[in-house]
């Protein structure tokens, strides 16, 4: 199935691997020619070494007759050649082909004693397994090679087919998050609506369930929000209203927000003297800046105290919340900011969330040119800070 899967994966983009020559393999790829290789015939690949051979029989006998030792040398050359031609087979042609004329040249004195004979022959068998030997280490290179393309290619293949899952799957998550989300606020809208009309007749009771079921409905809303960032930011698709706003009123505005929903939580706010700006979308800075405050109220255990500190350091705004809570084990701090990750498995049940909040909130943080991090010590709190550039510093 999954090979059905990459083979029309393979076919439907047209795929092929992208092989680029660089500046070191240039030669070597004019030389060891694999497409032209593979379309020699068997036919090409012996006639080759055949004509290689006879040229440098006939030269020796011409120009160096007196010489008993056959030109091993030369014969070494010509199989290297020939495999540059025709690959492994043309090697073992060339071998072959080249012991046959050593012997002949052998021969043809007529003159050589037994014992000389003898030894010219060992030194011939001895050239013909050094050649066959050759001539297999490039049959083995030219398999390699062939191998590695191969998986070069299912590599290639699988990669495609994973991105065209995940495309997929953003696709659903786009689509089912915009599906939910559309009944949800309409659903919300009513209860609005009804929650105004049984105040005035005063019914208190009724009144507090609706509240009960306004907080859920905005869990569920924030959930669905959540996926249809994750999506928009996987996509390339997070849209960004760009523009000079004040930093210390947009975390100030944030800050009476979170107040609201916690009025529990001491939020201290230590913002800067002077008035800077910051170039960005207002909303997501502050969708960032509201995550914040929210995961460290979260998980502030017992401390009901969060701080949130703005200050300048060179031609950065740095924006840090602090709060004195459970803190991040050390083994899990790396991976904080990824997709659907959450530290504090122990208490998910306590802490609902889809553990996709500091991933969106990282990679807004990115495309406004800034930097976001964290530092936390298990059962002493956390500090997360994130940084833009400042305008007109």
């Amino acid at each position: 199935m999954i090979q059905r899967q990459l083979i029309n994966a393979t076919n439907k983009r047209g795929f092929m691997p992208d092989v680029k020559p660089t500046k070191n393999n240039v030669l070597f790829q004019k030389i060891w020619n694999e497409k032209n290789i593979a379309e020699r015939s068997l036919l090409a690949s012996f006639l080759v070494p055949l004509i290689l051979v006879s040229l440098l029989m006939l030269i020796k006998l011409k120009f160096n007759p007196l010489t008993i030792t056959p030109p091993y040398v030369l014969f070494f050359a010509v199989i290297l050649i020939s495999a540059c031609y025709g690959g492994a087979r043309a090697a073992i042609c060339a071998s072959l082909i080249s012991f046959v004329a050593a012997i002949a040249l052998l021969f043809i004195p007529m003159h050589l004693s037994d014992n000389l004979l003898i030894t010219h022959l060992l030194e011939a068998i001895a050239f013909c397994i050094e050649a066959l030997f050759l001539s297999f280490l490039i049959f083995y290179f030219q398999s390699q090679r062939k191998r590695n393309k191969n998986a070069a290619l299912s590599m290639k293949a699988v990669n495609e087919l994973l991105h065209m899952r995940e495309k997929d799957h953003e696709n659903f998550v786009h689509m089912a998050a915009h599906e939910l989300k559309s009944p949800v606020t309409v659903l919300k809208g009513y209860m609005q609506m009804l929650e105004a009309r049984l105040s005035d007749g005063e019914k208190d009771n009724e009144i507090k369930l609706l509240s009960k079921m306004d907080i859920q409905l905005n869990k569920l809303l924030k959930r669905i929000n959540d996926l249809l960032d994750l999506a928009k930011v996987n996509g390339g698709a997070m849209q960004y209203n760009l523009a000079n706003f004040n930093i210390n009123n947009a975390v100030l505005h944030c800050i009476e927000d979170v107040r609201v929903a916690n009025p529990d939580f001491l939020i201290e706010h230590d913002a800067m003297e002077e008035s800077i700006s910051v170039n960005g979308d207002k909303e997501r800075i502050q969708q960032v800046v509201t995550n914040l405050l929210n995961n460290s109220i979260k998980y502030s255990g017992n401390e009901k105290y969060v701080k949130l500190t703005c200050q300048l350091l060179g031609t950065y705004v740095m924006i840090k919340v602090i709060d004195h809570g459970v803190g991040i084990p050390l083994d899990k701090q790396p991976f904080v900011f990824e997709r659907f990750y959450r530290a504090n498995q122990t208490n998910a049940a306590d802490k609902p969330g889809l553990g996709l909040g500091l991933y969106i909130c990282k990679e807004i943080i990115k495309q406004h040119r800034g930097e976001m991090g964290m530092v936390s010590q298990e059962g002493s709190g956390s500090i997360f800070w994130f940084k833009l550039p400042a305008q007109g510093i």
